[in-house]
């Protein structure tokens, strides 16, 4: 009897508690309607997704010459303002520039690898003033990439030729000239945050942060029903989150691993994009740190591409469509498992490109000083003093780690 009691108290207690959460829920959906442009009437659940069809594009231009240039649509539960006027674009980007600036983080891309330290996801507010104002008076100056244009742009360059060379010796095999690309791009990146290359094509590490990376893009870019169906969020039914976490971490943990060199055979396909990443990452490294990141020769380099190179597991599952970013009710459960794999390769590529940037500050606390004609951004950012209140009074490890990767 007392055990029925209490069953019929909590149920009470639980019908009223989602009837309050019912009304205040309707209550903001109501304020947040009426802050909004009008557009076409959409449907319970689905919203207006029905009436896009497979060309959205065409559908907008459509819907845009009956309900105007500015017009509201509901994609599942998420409300998008959509402008179709080159006139309404400039008003609002020149004039409501700062109510604008904020942006969606799709569900495959949340977790809990520093998405929120990045410049490009992170919201706007005092920590994306701070990085903006890094990029524009240390890091994007003319004076520094001016001094990366003849050397480090040209030796990754030659690096990235010679990889091609020496992998289509055979002459018998195609070779994937995209993934050279992205190498190059990779290894520019590096050389541009952490001074040397980041990735070696002929390693198995690399390959490995190179499936990773590409997994990601793959995983973020697919429509995921959870972006614009807030319920399904915590159930992550097409599993993008999950997957998604997984490859971002193992990105991570090869990208904080450096300069271990393995054999490499020349008589096998090669994958040309690879080695163009490699270059990129590279060239960035030098930019950022003055030196390569990775060696495209080396172990670490081949777990670094796995996790977060082109294609990666990182890019993998960031591009795959997740329920959680279309059904926020199922963002607790992940249900497809992006979230959860893209934060293992994320924290994996972390790792890896963490480890040299561990030991730059270690060099710094020992006064070991290396010899280079001006700072690099890593210097940069280990010598920043902010104010304590609106910026940190330093930045630690893991925050650089965010910030240049």
């Amino acid at each position: 009897m007392e055990q029925l009691a209490l069953g019929l108290v909590i149920a009470l207690v639980l019908w009223i508690a989602s009837i309050v959460l019912i009304r205040e829920r309707r209550h903001r959906r109501l304020e947040e309607i009426g802050q909004l442009p009008p557009g076409p009437k959409c449907w319970p659940v689905v919203g207006n997704i029905f009436q896009l069809g497979w060309s959205p594009h065409e559908s907008f231009t459509k819907l845009a010459r009956e309900h105007g240039p500015i017009m509201t649509l509901w994609l599942g539960s998420m409300s998008t303002v959509v402008i179709s006027s080159d006139e309404v674009a400039r008003e609002m980007f020149k004039n409501h520039d700062v109510v604008l600036a904020g942006r969606k983080i799709y569900e495959a891309m949340k977790g809990d690898y520093g998405n929120e330290g990045s410049l490009i996801t992170a919201q706007y507010g005092p920590h994306w003033r701070m990085l903006r104002c890094l990029c524009t008076t240390e890091f994007f100056v003319a004076r520094r990439l001016e001094a990366m244009r003849g050397g480090v742009r040209g030796r990754c360059i030659d690096q990235m030729v010679l990889f091609m060379e020496e992998a289509s010796a055979s002459g018998t095999k195609a070779i994937d000239v995209g993934r050279f690309f992205f190498l190059m791009g990779f290894n520019l990146i590096g050389n541009l945050m952490f001074s040397k290359d980041l990735l070696d094509p002929k390693s198995e590490r690399g390959a490995k942060f190179f499936y990773h990376a590409g997994k990601v893009m793959e995983y973020a870019g697919k429509p995921n029903l959870a972006d614009y169906l807030p319920i399904l969020r915590w159930f992550d039914p097409q599993g993008l989150r999950r997957k998604t976490q997984f490859h971002v971490e193992s990105a991570f943990e090869i990208a904080g691993v450096f300069i271990k060199e393995t054999s490499a055979s020349g008589t096998k396909a090669i994958d040309v994009g690879r080695f163009f990443f490699l270059m990129g990452f590279n060239l960035i490294g030098n930019l950022m740190f003055s030196k390569d990141l990775l060696d495209p020769k080396s172990e670490r380099g081949a777990k670094f591409f796995y996790h977060a190179g082109k294609p990666g597991k990182v890019m993998e599952y960031a591009g795959k469509p997740n329920l959680a970013d279309y059904l926020p009710i199922l963002r607790w459960f992940d249900p497809q498992g992006l979230r959860r794999k893209t934060k293992f390769h994320v924290e994996s590529a972390f790792q890896i490109a963490g480890l040299f940037i561990k030991e730059s500050m270690e060099g710094m606390e020992r006064g070991i000083i290396e010899e280079k004609g001006n700072k690099d951004y890593l210097d940069v950012l280990l010598e920043f003093h902010g104010d304590g209140v609106e910026e940190p009074s330093s930045f630690s490890a893991r925050t650089i780690n965010v910030i240049v990767l």
